[in-house]
């Protein structure tokens, strides 16, 4: 599959794809720097065959959790938190408590208010992200 901003090769043995961005970079770090999902944040070198992690990627890898970042939300990164979680790997929500009864705070369907003032539908995205944290 092809689109302006990158190739992906679909994966048919593992289901694994592999996608190909097309966007200059100085060197192999500052293309990992800008990776959203801890696990994710690794490459492979191919000149010396190493693999190369960040230590943010190293402990999501060692712990099998990504840690929520605010600073790196963009209109999919909740999806992919998702899809992480669905390989194995928890999401860990930086002051969340097990106590706060997050199924009742934030209700499953359809439209609700948030202090009288906020008009918001969830997604079955954010539906299946909330689940995610709850059984974590």
């Amino acid at each position: 599959m092809r689109s302006s901003q990158a190739i992906t090769i679909l994966g048919h043995h593992d289901n694994r794809d592999i996608q190909l961005v097309f966007r200059l970079y100085q060197n192999a770090d500052e293309v990992v720097a800008g990776f959203d999902i801890d696990c994710a944040a690794c490459y492979y070198n191919f000149e010396d065959k190493q693999v190369y992690v960040t230590p943010r990627c190293q402990l999501a890898l060692n712990t099998r959790c990504n840690v929520l970042n605010q600073t790196r939300r963009s209109t999919t990164y909740g999806q992919r938190l998702v899809k992480y979680a669905q390989r194995g790997f928890g999401i860990v929500v930086p002051g969340f408590s097990r106590n706060f009864l997050l199924a009742e705070a934030v209700p499953i369907a359809g439209k609700f208010t948030y202090k009288g003032e906020n008009l918001h539908m969830r997604t079955s995205h954010e539906d299946l992200y909330l689940q995610s944290m709850i059984e974590i």
